[in-house]
């Protein structure tokens, strides 16, 4: 929907597709959340053994995904938008995450 036709709905519509979107993204948080654990335990009595991506594969993933992200900004106005102001509250986000939760996953989950 384009911002005109979006703009167009009255404001009560608006607002239902708003909680509309919500409780479908709760919902499927929660069905993830719930779900995937059950799944693991079925991988695991199936003999699959769960491994680390080494940190120089993780970290040479990123750099060619972020090149990818980069030469998509150079040729889409839009999307370089959107890309920088994701990747400014990306690194808000982390530093929260490293402060509020890192410290406790490293301790809570320590041979997971």
């Amino acid at each position: 929907m384009g911002q005109k036709a979006w703009q167009a709905l009255p404001k009560e519509f608006q607002e239902a597709f708003q909680v509309a979107a919500a409780e479908v993204n709760l919902t499927m948080m929660a069905k993830y959340d719930a779900q995937n654990p059950k799944a693991l335990e079925r991988l695991l009595k199936a003999g699959v053994r769960l491994r680390r991506w080494p940190g120089e594969i993780m970290k040479k993933a990123l750099e060619e995904a972020q090149a990818l992200y980069e030469e998509q900004a150079a040729k889409d106005a839009t999307y370089k938008k959107v890309y920088t102001a994701y990747w400014a509250f990306r690194g808000e986000l982390f530093r929260w995450f490293a402060v509020a939760e890192l410290g406790y996953e490293t301790f809570a989950f320590p041979a997971a």
